[in-house]
Protein backbone atom coordinates (compact mmCIF):
# COMPACT_ATOMS: atom_id res chain seq x y z
CA UNK A 1 0.00 0.00 0.00
CA UNK A 2 1.32 3.37 -0.69
CA UNK A 3 1.85 6.33 1.28
CA UNK A 4 -0.91 8.23 -0.36
CA UNK A 5 -3.53 5.25 0.59
CA UNK A 6 -2.26 4.83 4.13
CA UNK A 7 -3.06 8.30 4.60
CA UNK A 8 -6.63 8.17 3.07
CA UNK A 9 -6.59 5.14 5.27
CA UNK A 10 -6.62 7.11 8.35
CA UNK A 11 -8.78 9.78 7.59
CA UNK A 12 -11.36 7.32 6.94
CA UNK A 13 -11.26 5.18 9.99
CA UNK A 14 -10.89 8.58 11.87
CA UNK A 15 -14.27 9.71 10.01
CA UNK A 16 -15.97 6.27 10.87
CA UNK A 17 -14.96 6.72 14.28
CA UNK A 18 -16.72 10.25 14.92
CA UNK A 19 -19.71 9.28 13.09
CA UNK A 20 -21.63 7.90 15.28
CA UNK A 21 -20.88 10.26 17.67
CA UNK A 22 -21.62 13.68 15.97
CA UNK A 23 -24.76 11.42 14.47
CA UNK A 24 -25.89 10.86 17.56
CA UNK A 25 -25.44 14.35 18.77
CA UNK A 26 -27.23 16.40 16.00
CA UNK A 27 -29.95 14.67 14.33
CA UNK A 28 -33.50 14.86 15.90
CA UNK A 29 -35.30 11.67 16.57
CA UNK A 30 -38.01 12.69 14.10
CA UNK A 31 -36.03 12.93 11.37
CA UNK A 32 -36.55 10.19 8.61
CA UNK A 33 -34.16 7.80 7.24
CA UNK A 34 -35.28 8.54 3.71
CA UNK A 35 -34.73 12.30 4.18
CA UNK A 36 -31.15 11.49 5.27
CA UNK A 37 -30.21 9.43 2.43
CA UNK A 38 -31.77 11.95 -0.61
CA UNK A 39 -29.76 14.81 1.30
CA UNK A 40 -26.93 12.62 1.70
CA UNK A 41 -26.73 11.74 -1.71
CA UNK A 42 -27.37 15.54 -3.05
CA UNK A 43 -24.79 17.13 -0.62
CA UNK A 44 -21.99 14.12 -1.80
CA UNK A 45 -23.11 15.08 -5.61
CA UNK A 46 -22.34 18.47 -5.02
CA UNK A 47 -19.01 17.98 -3.51
CA UNK A 48 -17.77 15.28 -6.21
CA UNK A 49 -18.85 18.47 -8.78
CA UNK A 50 -16.76 21.23 -6.53
CA UNK A 51 -14.02 18.84 -6.09
CA UNK A 52 -13.70 17.56 -9.75
CA UNK A 53 -13.59 21.65 -10.90
CA UNK A 54 -11.03 22.39 -8.65
CA UNK A 55 -8.75 19.15 -9.56
CA UNK A 56 -8.55 20.70 -12.78
CA UNK A 57 -9.30 16.86 -14.37
CA UNK A 58 -13.03 17.44 -15.02
CA UNK A 59 -12.10 17.54 -18.73
CA UNK A 60 -9.81 14.60 -18.80
CA UNK A 61 -12.49 12.81 -16.41
CA UNK A 62 -15.64 13.60 -19.11
CA UNK A 63 -14.09 13.18 -22.20
CA UNK A 64 -15.11 10.09 -23.70
CA UNK A 65 -17.55 9.76 -20.82
CA UNK A 66 -20.28 7.43 -22.01
CA UNK A 67 -24.22 6.20 -20.70
CA UNK A 68 -22.93 2.69 -21.02
CA UNK A 69 -19.47 2.62 -18.84
CA UNK A 70 -20.90 4.78 -16.19
CA UNK A 71 -24.10 2.53 -16.32
CA UNK A 72 -22.02 -0.80 -15.40
CA UNK A 73 -19.20 0.94 -13.67
CA UNK A 74 -21.60 3.09 -10.96
CA UNK A 75 -24.84 2.15 -11.70
CA UNK A 76 -24.13 -1.70 -11.02
CA UNK A 77 -22.33 -0.88 -7.24
CA UNK A 78 -24.86 1.80 -6.57
CA UNK A 79 -27.75 -0.63 -7.22
CA UNK A 80 -25.68 -3.46 -4.88
CA UNK A 81 -25.25 -1.16 -2.32
CA UNK A 82 -29.12 -0.41 -2.01
CA UNK A 83 -29.85 -3.82 -2.03
CA UNK A 84 -27.30 -4.42 0.52
CA UNK A 85 -29.18 -1.87 2.72
CA UNK A 86 -32.44 -3.36 2.42
CA UNK A 87 -30.88 -6.38 3.08
CA UNK A 88 -29.35 -5.92 6.40
CA UNK A 89 -32.22 -4.00 7.78
CA UNK A 90 -34.05 -7.21 6.88
CA UNK A 91 -31.39 -9.14 9.10
CA UNK A 92 -31.70 -6.52 11.95
CA UNK A 93 -35.27 -8.29 12.33
CA UNK A 94 -35.06 -11.66 12.27
CA UNK A 95 -31.47 -12.16 13.50
CA UNK A 96 -29.63 -12.10 17.29
CA UNK A 97 -26.85 -9.39 17.72
CA UNK A 98 -24.22 -12.23 18.12
CA UNK A 99 -25.22 -14.13 14.73
CA UNK A 100 -25.81 -10.67 12.91
CA UNK A 101 -22.51 -9.26 13.59
CA UNK A 102 -20.31 -12.38 12.96
CA UNK A 103 -22.18 -12.86 9.47
CA UNK A 104 -21.54 -9.10 8.97
CA UNK A 105 -17.73 -9.78 8.80
CA UNK A 106 -17.73 -11.87 5.55
CA UNK A 107 -17.83 -8.83 3.09
CA UNK A 108 -14.59 -8.73 4.44
CA UNK A 109 -13.98 -12.35 3.38
CA UNK A 110 -16.18 -11.75 0.41
CA UNK A 111 -14.21 -8.42 -1.08
CA UNK A 112 -11.03 -10.33 -1.59
CA UNK A 113 -12.95 -13.42 -2.68
CA UNK A 114 -14.32 -11.04 -5.68
CA UNK A 115 -10.99 -8.69 -6.19
CA UNK A 116 -9.61 -12.28 -6.78
CA UNK A 117 -12.22 -13.37 -8.93
CA UNK A 118 -12.66 -10.09 -10.89
CA UNK A 119 -8.75 -8.41 -10.98
CA UNK A 120 -6.83 -11.79 -9.97
CA UNK A 121 -5.46 -10.30 -6.91
CA UNK A 122 -4.55 -13.09 -5.27
CA UNK A 123 -3.87 -12.99 -1.37
CA UNK A 124 -1.09 -15.23 0.63
CA UNK A 125 -1.98 -17.85 3.35
CA UNK A 126 -0.54 -14.73 6.25
CA UNK A 127 -3.14 -12.42 4.26
CA UNK A 128 -6.09 -14.65 4.39
CA UNK A 129 -5.53 -15.70 8.32
CA UNK A 130 -4.83 -11.89 8.68
CA UNK A 131 -8.46 -11.49 7.21
CA UNK A 132 -9.97 -14.05 9.43
CA UNK A 133 -8.47 -11.99 12.49
CA UNK A 134 -9.28 -8.98 11.66
CA UNK A 135 -13.06 -10.20 11.31
CA UNK A 136 -12.92 -11.73 14.52
CA UNK A 137 -11.03 -8.14 15.79
CA UNK A 138 -14.62 -6.33 14.36
CA UNK A 139 -16.54 -9.36 15.93
CA UNK A 140 -15.25 -8.35 19.33
CA UNK A 141 -15.19 -5.26 19.36
CA UNK A 142 -19.03 -4.82 18.20
CA UNK A 143 -19.85 -4.82 21.78
CA UNK A 144 -22.24 -8.18 22.07
CA UNK A 145 -21.86 -9.95 25.12
CA UNK A 146 -20.40 -13.74 24.59
CA UNK A 147 -21.78 -15.21 27.73
CA UNK A 148 -25.06 -13.98 27.23
CA UNK A 149 -25.32 -14.51 23.51
CA UNK A 150 -23.82 -18.00 22.93
CA UNK A 151 -26.63 -19.53 25.27
CA UNK A 152 -29.60 -17.62 23.23
CA UNK A 153 -29.12 -17.81 19.58
CA UNK A 154 -31.87 -17.55 17.66
CA UNK A 155 -32.68 -16.30 13.69
CA UNK A 156 -34.72 -17.68 10.86
CA UNK A 157 -33.09 -18.86 7.69
CA UNK A 158 -34.61 -15.10 6.26
CA UNK A 159 -31.83 -13.48 8.18
CA UNK A 160 -29.05 -15.50 7.54
CA UNK A 161 -29.77 -15.56 3.87
CA UNK A 162 -30.27 -11.87 3.98
CA UNK A 163 -27.17 -11.21 5.54
CA UNK A 164 -25.48 -12.99 4.20
CA UNK A 165 -26.87 -11.76 0.59
CA UNK A 166 -25.49 -8.62 2.21
CA UNK A 167 -22.07 -9.46 2.62
CA UNK A 168 -21.56 -10.91 -0.94
CA UNK A 169 -23.23 -8.30 -2.02
CA UNK A 170 -20.63 -5.72 -0.51
CA UNK A 171 -17.98 -7.92 -1.35
CA UNK A 172 -19.04 -7.53 -5.02
CA UNK A 173 -19.84 -3.90 -5.16
CA UNK A 174 -16.44 -3.23 -3.74
CA UNK A 175 -14.80 -5.18 -6.16
CA UNK A 176 -16.86 -3.81 -8.73
CA UNK A 177 -15.70 0.03 -7.90
CA UNK A 178 -11.79 -1.10 -7.23
CA UNK A 179 -12.27 -2.69 -10.85
CA UNK A 180 -13.46 1.07 -12.06
CA UNK A 181 -10.91 3.17 -9.72
CA UNK A 182 -7.75 0.74 -10.36
CA UNK A 183 -8.05 -1.15 -13.47
CA UNK A 184 -10.21 1.22 -15.68
CA UNK A 185 -8.33 4.52 -14.03
CA UNK A 186 -11.70 6.24 -13.70
CA UNK A 187 -11.80 9.86 -11.75
CA UNK A 188 -12.70 9.30 -8.00
CA UNK A 189 -14.57 11.87 -7.92
CA UNK A 190 -16.32 11.40 -10.96
CA UNK A 191 -17.14 8.38 -10.19
CA UNK A 192 -18.46 8.75 -6.58
CA UNK A 193 -20.48 11.87 -8.60
CA UNK A 194 -22.01 8.76 -10.69
CA UNK A 195 -22.80 6.77 -7.59
CA UNK A 196 -24.63 9.54 -6.07
CA UNK A 197 -27.02 9.66 -9.00
CA UNK A 198 -27.65 6.21 -9.82
CA UNK A 199 -28.41 6.11 -5.68
CA UNK A 200 -30.86 8.73 -6.29
CA UNK A 201 -32.79 7.43 -9.60
CA UNK A 202 -33.28 4.06 -7.09
CA UNK A 203 -34.76 5.98 -4.23
CA UNK A 204 -37.07 7.76 -6.80
CA UNK A 205 -37.69 4.61 -7.96
CA UNK A 206 -38.47 3.49 -4.16
CA UNK A 207 -41.12 6.41 -3.50
CA UNK A 208 -42.70 6.27 -7.35
CA UNK A 209 -43.60 2.95 -6.47
CA UNK A 210 -44.08 2.90 -2.69
CA UNK A 211 -41.72 0.34 -2.10
CA UNK A 212 -41.59 0.89 2.15
CA UNK A 213 -44.52 3.24 2.44
CA UNK A 214 -42.28 6.45 1.58
CA UNK A 215 -45.13 7.88 -0.85
CA UNK A 216 -47.20 9.90 1.51
CA UNK A 217 -44.35 10.78 3.71
CA UNK A 218 -43.01 12.62 0.39
CA UNK A 219 -46.84 13.72 -0.85
CA UNK A 220 -47.69 15.25 2.05
CA UNK A 221 -44.29 17.31 2.64
CA UNK A 222 -43.20 15.67 5.67
CA UNK A 223 -39.60 14.69 4.10
CA UNK A 224 -37.88 17.54 5.89
CA UNK A 225 -39.59 16.98 9.15
CA UNK A 226 -37.16 17.57 12.28
CA UNK A 227 -34.40 19.04 10.26
CA UNK A 228 -32.30 21.98 11.59
CA UNK A 229 -28.78 23.32 10.45
CA UNK A 230 -26.97 21.31 12.88
CA UNK A 231 -28.59 17.97 10.84
CA UNK A 232 -26.13 18.68 7.92
CA UNK A 233 -22.98 18.22 9.87
CA UNK A 234 -23.34 14.54 9.94
CA UNK A 235 -24.60 14.65 6.92
CA UNK A 236 -21.41 16.14 5.62
CA UNK A 237 -19.09 14.28 7.38
CA UNK A 238 -20.76 11.09 6.11
CA UNK A 239 -20.39 12.87 2.50
CA UNK A 240 -16.90 13.37 2.61
CA UNK A 241 -16.62 9.41 4.20
CA UNK A 242 -18.18 8.69 0.94
CA UNK A 243 -15.41 10.36 -0.79
CA UNK A 244 -12.74 9.02 1.27
CA UNK A 245 -13.66 5.68 0.43
CA UNK A 246 -13.08 6.61 -3.15
CA UNK A 247 -9.32 7.25 -2.83
CA UNK A 248 -8.92 4.33 -0.41
CA UNK A 249 -9.78 1.77 -2.64
CA UNK A 250 -8.24 3.55 -6.11
CA UNK A 251 -4.88 3.65 -3.54
CA UNK A 252 -5.11 0.61 -1.66
CA UNK A 253 -7.76 -1.22 -2.47
CA UNK A 254 -11.36 -2.84 -1.35
CA UNK A 255 -9.88 -5.09 0.88
CA UNK A 256 -7.36 -2.28 2.81
CA UNK A 257 -10.74 -0.29 3.25
CA UNK A 258 -12.23 -3.17 5.12
CA UNK A 259 -9.26 -2.86 7.62
CA UNK A 260 -9.49 0.68 8.09
CA UNK A 261 -13.49 0.51 8.67
CA UNK A 262 -12.83 -2.32 11.51
CA UNK A 263 -10.35 -0.24 12.43
CA UNK A 264 -13.10 2.58 12.88
CA UNK A 265 -15.43 0.62 14.19
CA UNK A 266 -12.60 0.24 17.39
CA UNK A 267 -11.63 3.37 17.16
CA UNK A 268 -15.30 4.08 17.90
CA UNK A 269 -15.58 2.87 21.04
CA UNK A 270 -12.55 4.59 21.96
CA UNK A 271 -14.00 7.93 21.00
CA UNK A 272 -17.14 7.41 22.55
CA UNK A 273 -15.46 7.05 25.96
CA UNK A 274 -13.46 9.52 25.76
CA UNK A 275 -16.29 11.81 24.93
CA UNK A 276 -18.06 10.17 27.58
CA UNK A 277 -15.37 10.31 30.56
CA UNK A 278 -15.29 6.53 30.93
CA UNK A 279 -12.10 4.45 31.25
CA UNK A 280 -10.90 2.62 27.71
CA UNK A 281 -12.50 -1.14 28.23
CA UNK A 282 -10.80 -4.63 27.82
CA UNK A 283 -12.79 -5.53 24.74
CA UNK A 284 -11.71 -2.46 23.15
CA UNK A 285 -8.12 -3.06 23.89
CA UNK A 286 -8.05 -6.87 22.87
CA UNK A 287 -10.12 -5.51 20.03
CA UNK A 288 -7.09 -3.11 18.51
CA UNK A 289 -4.38 -5.88 19.63
CA UNK A 290 -6.02 -8.03 17.40
CA UNK A 291 -6.29 -5.56 14.34
CA UNK A 292 -3.17 -3.97 14.58
CA UNK A 293 -1.56 -8.20 14.79
CA UNK A 294 -3.58 -8.56 11.45
CA UNK A 295 -3.10 -5.49 9.70
CA UNK A 296 0.64 -5.93 10.42
CA UNK A 297 0.20 -9.57 8.70
CA UNK A 298 -1.46 -8.50 5.74
CA UNK A 299 1.42 -5.99 5.37
CA UNK A 300 4.63 -7.81 5.65
CA UNK A 301 3.14 -11.27 4.28
CA UNK A 302 1.99 -10.45 0.47
CA UNK A 303 1.98 -12.39 -2.53
CA UNK A 304 5.33 -13.52 -3.61
CA UNK A 305 6.51 -12.35 -7.02
CA UNK A 306 7.16 -16.07 -8.23
CA UNK A 307 2.91 -16.88 -7.58
CA UNK A 308 1.45 -13.68 -8.27
CA UNK A 309 1.13 -10.07 -8.32
CA UNK A 310 1.73 -8.76 -5.74
CA UNK A 311 -1.66 -6.81 -4.18
CA UNK A 312 0.01 -3.66 -2.29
Amino acid sequence: TSSKGLIWMALLTIQFACQPLLTRRFTPPEVTKLSLVIILELCKLVMCAVLLLLSGAAGEAISGWTLRDAAFLAGVPAVTYSIQNVLIQIAYQHLDSLSFNILNQVKILSTALFTFILLGRRQSPMQVCSLGMVSCAAVVASGVSFDQDLGSLRGSPLGYGCILGASFLSGFGGALTELALRSRKRNSYLFSGELCVFSLLFFAGNVVFDVGGHRQEVLQGHLLQGWTWWTLVPVLTQGLGGLIVGQVIKHAGGVQKGFAVVAGIILTGAVQSLAEGETLTLRSVVASGLAAIAISMHTLYPVKASTGKKDN
